[in-house]
This record gives structure tokens, C-alpha cells and sequence, in this order.
């Protein structure tokens, strides 16, 4: 067992979420989808995009080939469009938070609406694959959509690992997943 850790959640994101369901957890994780490309990085390859698409267009300008220069310049407005709607869903967050009597689950999406689920973690059912389910009676929570099958895999078999020691009442072995994108 370990003391409630919120240094993975922003003040916000901790105000979410709330507070922890027991007063000792068994296990507390917090997913984030994966971001492959950093602010710098971003900044970079917008500055060359931007660069490259302006020498093209002023190139075909100067042709007299305007309706090409202007579909250049559409390109790169289009590429930083996807790239922000990338970044705005890369807010996105789900906490699992593990007590002895409650298994509570909270998804933040991107637009930051909150789904929060509390499960009774002695009738819980996991399903692993090929997406990480918590089922109880008839109904079912997803989590971890955004991960990679290995994160996946790692996430369920601690948390399996935690439900297990929850429902024979032995302190559980493994405290949190080891995956990078796992928080």
C-alpha cells in the first residue's frame, strides 16, 4: 500500500478528479495519451513548413500559377490545424485509484468533461484484451484506449495484480505500471 500521489495531476486536473476514494490506496494511476512530438519539436517543424511552403507559393506566384501558391499555403494551415486538434486531445486523462473498499475510475477527455465511475473492486471483472475492461454486472468501462497493446498489457496485469490482492486481503506486490506513458 502507498499514500496518494497527485504529482502526476496539475492543480486542475487534480480538482477533477477529487479526492481519493479510501484513505489508503492499493494502487493510483494515471493514464495520458502519448505525445511523440514536443513543444520544441513543434515549433521546429511548423517554423520549416512554413518556410518551404512559403518559397514554394511565392515561386508559383511568380509563375503566375496563384491557385498553386494558394493551395501551399492551405497545406500548412491545414498541418498546424491537425497538429493543435492533436495537442488539445492530448489533454485527455484517466486516473484508476485503488482502496480496499472502492475502485474508482475518472476519465477527463480532452474538452475536459468528466466521466467518473466508483466500482466495487470484490465484483469487479478485468478484461485484459484486446482493450483493458472493467466489467461490474452490466456494465463496462474502457480504459487505456490510447495506449500501445504493450502498455495495455503492462496497465492490466497491475492492475490485475492489485484487484488479486484486494480481493484475498493480501497487501498487493506490484504498486503501478512501468510504461512511459503511464503516469
Amino acid at each position: 500500500m502507498h499514500e496518494p500521489a497527485f504529482l502526476d495531476l496539475s492543480p486542475e486536473e487534480a480538482r477533477l478528479v477529487g479526492p481519493p476514494p479510501g484513505a489508503r490506496l492499493w494502487f493510483d494511476a494515471v493514464l495520458r495519451p502519448h505525445r511523440s512530438l514536443g513543444g520544441r519539436g513543434f515549433f521546429t517543424l511548423m517554423i520549416a513548413v512554413a518556410l518551404v511552403s512559403m518559397l514554394a507559393a511565392g515561386r508559383f506566384f511568380l509563375l503566375g500559377a496563384s491557385p498553386v501558391a494558394a493551395f501551399f499555403l492551405l497545406d500548412a494551415a491545414l498541418l498546424y490545424g491537425a497538429f493543435h486538434l492533436s495537442y488539445a486531445r492530448a489533454r485527455a486523462f484517466e486516473t484508476v485509484r485503488l482502496a480496499p473498499h472502492a475502485l474508482d475510475v475518472v476519465q477527463v477527455d480532452w474538452r475536459r468533461r468528466v466521466r467518473r465511475e466508483m466500482l466495487n473492486p470484490h465484483w469487479v471483472r478485468l478484461e485484459p484484451a484486446p482493450a483493458v475492461r472493467l466489467c461490474e454486472r452490466r456494465r463496462c468501462i474502457e480504459l487505456g484506449a490510447f495506449l500501445s497493446p504493450a502498455e495495455r498489457a503492462d496497465f492490466a496485469a497491475a492492475l490485475g495484480a492489485a484487484l488479486h490482492a484486494v480481493k484475498t486481503g493480501q497487501p498487493p506486490r506490484v504498486s503501478s505500471p512501468s510504461t512511459s506513458a503511464i503516469e
